[in-house]
């Protein structure tokens, strides 16, 4: 929004010089968010309604930067005589919308919206529809012109008017595609598996998922979204036959926080690797189970991976749980190795030698 130079010569030729001190000091003051003195001006001077209406639409965009969406909105309302129509429909609305008055904004917002107005402008309008409660409206403002950098917010919009409006089984064709198109978005398998719920068509794995995605376990998902076919195909959490799917379906409750689910999976798994031990054991020494931590560690050296960590890791447990010998012995085959636990290993020999 600015002063165009036109209207400033036609101001400087008209009016005379004390006017237009008046009028450039009721600008500064309105653009400062001080919209009383600036008002205060206009009741005061014979300004013309453009005049006038100018102050107040700068008056009102300061109010709104300020978030004090009630008097922006009166001041906007104010500057009917300002020459750009649409700005100041548009603002009025997201003054509307900032008041949650969503009926009157999505009126303002869409009322020059057309194939010219700007992806933002279009998801705003279709966002007060939708608030509002007018999925109809609010579906099809976002179909005005097809987008070019605002994809999969246009896309999750459209899922969320889908299912708030209960068309199920539109929305679940629309997240398949999606998810057939982009399989790492969680957000979309989350409305395919809510549809799939809803029209009775979901099964005991889907609702596994439904369940990991509350949890908001991204680990397993950066794996198992690739591989959509088997994602879909209702496999249940028992079918996790690979090494690298019972890992990251451990991994992402461990991550979590939920040490028994991921306890449970690697318990229940006929897999047995080292990745899995390391985190069994860890997952026992966070229980304070220190010997069976260290014991699990220890057994792991079987597999012949990273030998180093699992001494330290080991020999940690073994530490807590009092047995120092053992302990030692651990630390001793980490010292013998140049990696990044020897400082600490020497570290605990002293402690144990001490």
């Amino acid at each position: 929004m600015y002063i165009r130079t036109s209207l400033f010569l036609l101001i400087f030729l008209i009016l005379p010089v004390t006017v237009f001190s008046d009028f450039e000091n009721a600008v500064n003051l309105a653009e400062k968010g001080q919209a009383e003195k600036a008002y205060e001006i206009i009741r005061n001077s014979k300004f013309s309604k453009e005049q006038k209406a100018f102050v107040h639409f700068k008056a009102g965009e300061s109010l709104f930067l300020k978030k004090d969406y009630e008097k922006a909105l009166f001041h906007f309302q104010k500057a009917d005589g300002f020459e750009e129509k649409e700005k100041l429909s548009w603002n009025k609305g997201l003054c509307y919308f900032g008041l949650k008055n969503y009926e009157k904004a999505s009126f303002y917002l869409s009322k020059y919206l057309d194939e010219k107005s700007s992806e933002r402008e279009i998801l705003t309008a279709s966002k007060a529809f939708f608030l509002g409660k007018d999925y109809t409206k609010a579906f099809e403002t976002l179909n005005i012109k097809a987008f070019k950098k605002n994809k999969e917010e246009k896309s999750l919009l459209k899922l969320n008017i889908l299912y708030s409006s209960k068309e199920y089984q539109k929305s679940l064709n629309l997240s398949q595609n999606l998810f057939t198109k982009y399989p790492d978005n969680t957000k979309y398998l989350e409305y395919l598996i809510k549809s799939k719920e809803k029209l009775g068509k979901n099964n005991q794995y889907d609702k596994y998922m439904l369940m990991l995605l509350n949890q908001d376990c991204k680990a397993i998902f950066s794996f198992l979204n690739k591989r959509k076919a088997f994602l879909l195909s209702g496999f249940y959490l028992e079918n996790f036959c690979e090494e690298t799917k019972v890992y990251e379906a451990a991994w992402s409750f461990y991550k979590n926080s939920d040490y028994t689910k991921s306890l449970d999976i690697i318990e229940k798994s006929k897999v047995k690797n080292y990745k899995l031990s390391l985190l069994k054991g860890k997952i026992y020494f966070i229980y304070g189970e220190f010997k069976k931590a260290g014991n699990i560690f220890f057994n792991a050296l079987e597999y012949g991976q990273n030998t180093t960590e699992l001494f330290f890791y080991a020999g940690e447990a073994f530490f807590m749980a009092d047995m120092y010998e053992k302990a030692a012995q651990c630390f001793k085959s980490v010292v013998k190795k140049d990696s990044l636990y020897l400082k600490e290993a020497e570290k605990m020999l002293e402690i144990i030698e001490i």
